[in-house]
């Protein structure tokens, strides 16, 4: 399974390592992000690639976990990769953010909130996943 994760940062390294640890390719794109994230993507060896238009042909579903005040901007540059590709992917938003508010904001793209009813979808349209998850 290929798993596009947004951002490398503290949590995101954890998740990237244990869907790793299972398995699983993980890649991110460092486009307008600092040195401290570009040495967390390299320590933690996930597979970076140019751009978030490459992130998303390139991944089965995509994990953005980053600060809530980055959320928003995330969830629309995504889309904007989703519409110009035309890749349909699952964007599963791990933040702390109004569901409605990511949904407004990544229109275009197949989201999940992290909710108890989008765990119960995801669980369904990607088991891989789940189960290296819960294997942690």
């Amino acid at each position: 399974m290929n798993v596009g994760l947004l951002s490398p940062g503290e949590m995101g390294s954890a998740v990237a390592s244990t869907l790793r640890k299972h398995g699983a390719t993980v890649r991110t794109c460092l486009e307008g992000r600092g040195a401290r994230t570009r040495s967390i993507a390299e320590r933690d060896r996930l597979e970076v690639v140019p751009t978030l238009a490459d992130l998303v042909l390139g991944s089965h579903v995509i994990l953005s976990i980053v600060p809530p005040a980055s959320a928003i901007d995330v969830a629309r540059a995504v889309a904007a990769a989703v519409r110009a590709t035309g890749a349909r992917r699952l964007y599963v938003d791990c933040n702390a953010v109004a569901p409605s508010t990511v949904r407004a904001g990544a229109a275009g793209a197949v989201v999940l909130v992290a909710t108890r009813a989008a765990t119960e979808e995801l669980m369904m349209t990607y088991p891989p996943l789940l189960d290296i998850l819960s294997q942690s």
